[in-house]
C-alpha cells in the first residue's frame, strides 16, 4: 500500500433489544474525538422499530459547570451527522440524548488519517442483576437535573 492509502475494519452492530425502546444515552466527548484534529463528527444512529422519523435532541453538557452547551436536533431511523466545535472536546463534557437509545460513532480527521471511535453503554460494565438501575443513579439523574425541564417538552 502507498502512503496514501489506509485501511480499516468496522463493525456496525446494532442491539436489537433497542429498536423498540426510548431512553437517553450518555456518553464523554473528549476521550474519543481529537481536539486536535481537522474535523470531528459523532455519527448519531438509531433504529427504531416504527417506521416514522420523530425528532429528538442530544446535548452538550458541562458536568462540572452544570451548564448545557449546545443542543442538537436529531431524528430517529437516521445516522445523524453532528459537527463537533473544538471547544466542546474538553474532558468535562459529555453528550445526552433526549428519549432516543442510538449508538454514538466518533470520528476524527486529520490530513489523510481517520480514527473511528464507539463505545460501549456502561450497564456492560456492572456484574450486577440491577445494573440499569446503578447506571441511572449514577450518571443520568445528575444530567437530567443540569438540563431544563422545558428542554424536554420544546
Amino acid at each position: 500500500l502507498s502512503s496514501s492509502v489506509g485501511a480499516f475494519s468496522f463493525q456496525s452492530e446494532y442491539p436489537f433489544e433497542m429498536i423498540g425502546k426510548k431512553g437517553s444515552i450518555l456518553s464523554p466527548v473528549y476521550t474519543l474525538l481529537n481536539p486536535m484534529a481537522e474535523k470531528n463528527y459523532i455519527f448519531f444512529k438509531n433504529i427504531f422499530n416504527l417506521p416514522i422519523q420523530e425528532k429528538s435532541f442530544v446535548y452538550f453538557v458541562d458536568i462540572i459547570k452544570e451548564i448545557v452547551l449546545d443542543k442538537i436536533e436529531i431524528k430517529s431511523n437516521f445516522v445523524n451527522e453532528i459537527n463537533i466545535s473544538k471547544d466542546l472536546i474538553k474532558k468535562n463534557v459529555y453528550i445526552f440524548s433526549q428519549n432516543c437509545l442510538g449508538i454514538p460513532l466518533y470520528v476524527s480527521i486529520n490530513s489523510k488519517h481517520i480514527s473511528f471511535e464507539h463505545t460501549h453503554p456502561p450497564h456492560h460494565y456492572i456484574l450486577s442483576d440491577d445494573k440499569f438501575k446503578i447506571t441511572t443513579n449514577f450518571s443520568f439523574n445528575k444530567v437530567k437535573s443540569i438540563i431544563p425541564l422545558t428542554s424536554f417538552f420544546d
